[in-house]
């Protein structure tokens, strides 16, 4: 068992790393919008005057980010600030009142900031709100709890989606953010990194569980009210993410061998599996938005691909070596995390569809 646990947590060191790591950040610069012949998407590179950061997302010409504002702690993550990367102002939105503080899961849309602060390593976690409209902001969820739990909150229009760690069973939760209003959708079975990641696209929260030697893939219909659950082809469905009718996956037939996967997608429709038509290397992440994938494999190398008209066709951006990190903020950027340790440099490529 303690040798599945280390192989697993290898296998996730790329995904959770900002989790452990310190920021301290005062300074921005972005480059001039790069344009590729050929391509009609635009690079955005964003430097990063710190040592490390958590999750961004642009909104308009607003960038929210998680920094570091006690330069004497490296371990920790403290503020939330918005960036306008035209002018480049920034605002201080929030500040944890914890010593050692991890604010991550940033997330922002027209109407919300979503972000999560908790303690560096879960044993406190929160989950805050702020109403762009109003400027108030306001408490969504709280733990307290051993082991402890990291909410990983999902944000999608006016809902909040997540899951938390119990003695038992877990839970997944969905919030109504303009009525203040939370319910409890669905239990776990297994609780592991693996599952611990819902997705909420389309008016759907969807996630996996384990349980007598299968895998299976569960959706909520907001809507309706409803859930449905279907086997999956592997006993560990791993960070399933929904998008147009799909549920995309890491398939894994033991949590001690991660890199024996097999990556692909269910069709909701059809009740039918597919596995991902294009070869690559080990996904060491991967997300999904509007039709458009991405993943980040074991060499270092990003690939992004568009469905249309039921195929697969590669789509052709120049991003920078050293990716440690990518995935689609709410107004569907694709977020590169660029890291040079060697020349002791960080910045982000924001990719943005015509």
């Amino acid at each position: 068992m303690e040798r599945m646990k280390k192989s697993f947590v290898c296998f996730l060191f790329v995904i959770f790393s900002f989790l452990c790591n310190g920021c301290e950040l005062r300074a921005y610069h972005a480059d001039e919008n790069e344009h590729h012949d050929n391509n009609p998407l635009t690079v955005m590179k964003w430097n990063v005057s710190a040592p490390n950061w958590t999750h961004a997302s642009l909104v308009g010409n607003e960038l929210f980010i998680a920094v570091n504002a006690d330069q004497t702690n490296r371990a920790s993550v403290n503020e939330l600030l918005a960036v306008n990367v035209k002018t480049k102002k920034q605002r201080m939105l929030f500040q944890s009142a914890h010593e050692e503080a991890m604010v991550q899961w940033v997330q922002a849309n027209n109407r919300w900031v979503v972000w999560e602060d908790s303690t560096s390593f879960g044993a406190e976690s929160t989950i805050w709100v702020m109403d762009r409209k109003t400027g108030s902001t306001f408490l969504v969820a709280r733990s307290n709890s051993s082991p402890p739990t990291v909410f990983n909150p999902v944000l999608d229009g006016d809902y909040v989606a997540w899951t938390e760690k119990g003695s038992q069973f877990g839970q997944v939760k969905l919030f109504h953010l303009p009525t203040k209003q939370g319910k409890t959708i669905g239990r776990l079975v297994s609780q592991g990194l693996y599952n611990e990641f819902v997705s909420l696209r389309n008016g759907k929260v969807i996630w996996t569980d384990s349980h007598d030697g299968k895998g299976y893939y569960y959706v909520y219909d907001i809507r309706t009210g409803r859930s449905a659950s279907y086997e999956s082809p592997a006993p560990f469905p791993a960070y399933a993410e929904y998008d147009n009718g799909l549920i995309y996956a890491i398939h894994l037939e033991d949590l001690e061998y991660p890199d024996q996967q097999t990556f692909g997608y269910f069709d909701l429709k059809t009740k039918r599996f597919s596995r991902f038509p294009v070869s690559h290397g080990i996904i060491q992440y991967f997300d999904v938005s509007n039709g458009k994938l991405a993943f980040l494999d074991d060499r270092g190398a990003v690939s992004v691909y568009e469905r249309r008209n039921g195929k697969w066709k590669a789509v052709k951006v120049s991003l920078d070596r050293y990716p440690r990190l990518l995935y689609f903020d709410q107004q569907d950027h694709l977020i590169v995390e660029q890291e040079d340790t060697k020349r002791d440099r960080r910045w982000l490529n924001i990719v943005k569809w015509p």
